[in-house]
C-alpha cells in the first residue's frame, strides 16, 4: 500500500446550488496530499493519523480529520480515497451525526474508499470533523528476530495546517533499535512504545522504525584446508 487519490465533492451554494466543485488531492498512504492551489485556499485541514499494532504486526488506523472551511458558500459532500493494496478491511467512518455510508471496491491491486458525510457544514470557518478507521497488514514484517515498521512519507502540501502522526507499538516487538527520521517524542507506556513525529518531519521521508535487540544469522563457511606433513597440525583461519 503505498500511493493513493482522495477526492472531495464539493457543493457551491452562492452561485448554484446543483453546481458541483471537486478538489483532488494526492497523498502518500492516505496521510498527505497536494491539490489545485486555488482550490486548496476554500478549506485548510487538520490531521492527526495513529498507527496501533497488535503483536502479530496488523496495524489498526485512526484518522481525526478536520475541514475548516474557508468560504462562506461551499461544504464537503463527501471522501473518495484510493489506495494501492487490497488487505484494507473494518472500515468505519463517523461525524458528529453518527456512522457514514461506507462504500468500498477493490479492483486489481487498488481499493477506493468512498464516505458520504451525514453532516453538511456551511458558513466561513465552520469545521467539519470526521473519523476514518482501518485495518490493514502491510505496514509491519517480522525479520528474523527484529520486526520493522515502514510508513510512506507525506506529500508535501501547504494546504495541511496541522499533521501529527503517531505510532502505537506493542512492547512484545522489543526496545526500539532504529528510528529515522528523529521521533518529535518517544515514550514507553504500560502496553506500548508511542512515537510521534509532526509534518515537518515527514515530508521529505517516511518512517522506518527497527524493533528488536538482536538478529540470528544461518550460514555455512567453506574452506580448503592442506596439511603439507604427515603429522597432525594447527592452522589459522583469516
Amino acid at each position: 500500500m503505498s500511493r493513493g487519490n482522495l477526492q472531495f465533492t464539493i457543493y457551491n451554494l452562492q452561485l448554484d446550488k446543483e453546481m458541483k466543485k471537486t478538489i483532488f488531492l494526492f497523498l502518500f498512504l492516505i496521510f498527505g496530499f497536494t491539490c489545485n492551489p486555488v482550490e486548496a485556499a476554500d478549506f485548510s485541514s487538520y490531521y492527526k493519523t495513529i498507527y496501533e499494532f497488535d503483536a502479530n504486526g496488523n496495524s489498526f488506523i485512526t484518522q481525526e480529520i478536520s475541514l475548516v472551511n474557508e468560504s462562506p458558500g461551499l461544504f464537503v459532500s463527501e471522501y473518495t480515497l484510493s489506495l494501492n493494496g487490497s488487505s484494507i478491511d473494518k472500515i468505519q467512518a463517523y461525524d458528529s451525526f453518527g456512522p457514514l455510508n461506507v462504500t468500498k471496491t477493490v479492483k486489481d491491486d487498488t481499493t477506493l474508499i468512498k464516505l458520504n458525510f451525514n453532516e453538511k457544514v456551511v458558513g466561513k470557518n465552520k469545521i467539519l470533523s470526521f473519523i476514518l478507521k482501518y485495518q490493514t497488514k502491510d505496514l509491519a514484517q517480522k525479520k528474523g528476530n527484529l520486526w520493522e515498521i515502514s510508513i510512506p512519507k507525506l506529500g508535501k502540501s501547504d494546504d495541511i495546517s496541522t499533521y501529527l502522526v503517531v505510532l502505537k507499538v506493542p512492547l512484545s516487538f522489543g526496545k526500539p533499535s532504529y528510528i529515522n527520521p528523529k521521533p518529535d517524542k518517544e515514550e514507553k507506556t504500560a502496553d506500548f512504545y508511542e512515537i510521534s513525529f509532526n509534518k515537518e518531519k515527514l515530508t521529505s521521508m517516511g518512517v522506518l522504525a527497527t524493533f528488536g535487540k538482536w538478529q540470528t544469522f544461518s550460514f555455512t563457511l567453506e574452506y580448503e584446508l592442506k596439511n603439507e606433513g604427515l603429522d597432525t597440525a594447527v592452522g589459522e583461519i583469516s
